[in-house]
């Protein structure tokens, strides 16, 4: 039965994103400033936000009035079987745009903390008709998480980051992404006990069902805040100082965007013929199972795993 929880633990999150793809209409969302172009653009709007938008359709925004955050704490792990991280002295360091600039269809924009200790620069460009390109990189003095921030539309949604258990939009969550051993319960008492979020298969990577994805491209563990703390804005925390890039594909649909990401990251390959038979799940040791095999082969019931 291990075997089959594995597979579908491969598998659901594929099937919810399929399911979720063919609900969206792949409608239009427009932003106040619009780029008159077929091609995908980024592009500084008049209020400071970073936009990413095609043939008129907002895909992506990053807000203007929020400064990434460069952050330096001592991180200490806890917990048995599931574990958990608490950090103390903590500090947060605003890095505050210093220069911007638009360069062909992309920008580039430069940051610096308030001492001059710290800078920081964030490239988009397109890189095809159906990918956008962001690379965030911190020089100066390093840091032990970088969190870079995204507009939270009225309309948008986060649905997606792997395994999830609470939900598939994750708007509203604040949770983080990393391999753990799920828990016995959902209670979040700690110890053996995990939550809604504990999970086996986390991925930096969610789907708005306007109709664009985005996926971080990263090995580290990542925190998230979507539109919790403040309903104007997301959160995505990478932890380490290393630098920060992330893909949004165009769409325009929900199920362009799946395929987009499949292309990117590998389709997973079909199971073997004998995962689509009966299974059947022996406890009490190795007589009662070959009893149990021995009884199923009497009755003829094909079986192709115990």
């Amino acid at each position: 039965s291990f075997g089959m929880i594995m597979i579908l633990q491969r598998v659901l999150p594929c099937v919810f994103l399929a399911l979720l793809a063919a609900c969206s209409d792949g409608s239009d969302h427009k932003s106040a400033t619009n780029i008159d172009s077929s091609d995908p653009q980024v592009f500084i709007a008049s209020n400071g936000d970073v936009v990413l938008q095609l043939e008129g359709r907002t895909l992506f925004a990053m807000p203007g009035n929020k400064a990434p955050l460069a952050r330096e704490f001592t991180e200490s792990a806890f917990g048995i079987g599931v574990i958990g991280f608490t950090r103390k002295d903590e500090t947060v360091d605003p890095l505050n745009l210093t220069e911007s600039q638009q360069v062909g269809a992309g920008v580039k924009l430069d940051f610096r903390n308030a001492d001059g200790s710290r800078q920081a620069s964030l490239e988009a460009r397109p890189v095809s008709a159906q990918e956008t390109l962001f690379r965030f990189t911190l020089t100066g003095t390093s840091a032990d998480s970088i969190a870079v921030p995204v507009r939270c539309d009225s309309g948008g949604s986060f649905h997606g980051f792997g395994e999830q258990y609470n939900a598939t939009d994750q708007r509203g969550e604040a949770f983080g992404l990393f391999v753990n051993e799920q828990g016995n319960g959902r209670t979040g008492s700690g110890g053996i006990s995990g939550d809604e979020h504990t999970t086996y298969f986390p991925m930096p990577y969610y789907l708005d069902v306007r109709g664009f994805g985005v996926l971080f491209d990263t090995a580290r563990r990542v925190q998230l805040d979507l539109c919790a703390a403040d309903p104007a804005v997301a959160w995505i925390e990478v932890i380490g100082g290393d630098a920060i890039e992330w893909t949004v594909f165009h769409g325009p649909t929900g199920k362009d965007v799946v395929r987009q990401l499949a292309d990117e990251v590998g389709r997973p390959a079909k199971p073997p013929e004998w995962a689509y038979g009966l299974w059947i799940g022996s406890q009490g040791g190795r007589d009662k199972a070959l009893a149990e095999v021995a009884a199923l082969e009497a009755a003829d019931i094909p079986v192709t795993a115990l």
